[in-house]
């Protein structure tokens, strides 16, 4: 709910507010979740499984928060990036290694 109009004691008009989170966006993220977990199970499902990025604040936060077990999968896009960080980095330590190509034909 917008705080601007409800502050001054108004009926706020509808509208897409975009300032009613006061703190930071790495907090937000987590909170977030664990709001949309919430109102997912208050429909009688339960999540169990969250495929999310790597970031722990989110998870720590759900586990927290939520009483029973919720696992985390990290989505493709950020397992390929992961992935291809450790590449680069064996690559570089070592003499042999073979070639960006290489690398990625050989894992997908």
């Amino acid at each position: 709910m917008c705080s601007f109009h409800t502050n001054k004691g108004q009926e706020p008009p509808k509208h897409d507010c975009r300032k009613n989170w006061l703190g930071s966006s790495k907090a937000m993220e987590s909170s977030v979740a664990v709001d949309m977990i919430k109102e997912v199970e208050e429909q009688s499902a339960e999540v169990s499984v969250l495929i999310i990025d790597d970031h722990t604040t989110t998870m720590a936060r759900i586990r927290q928060s939520i009483s029973h077990p919720v696992h985390k999968w990290s989505d493709l896009n950020h397992t390929k990036h992961t992935l291809e960080i450790v590449c680069m980095h064996c690559k570089k330590s070592t003499k042999t290694s073979p070639t960006n190509g290489t690398i990625y034909s050989e894992m997908f």
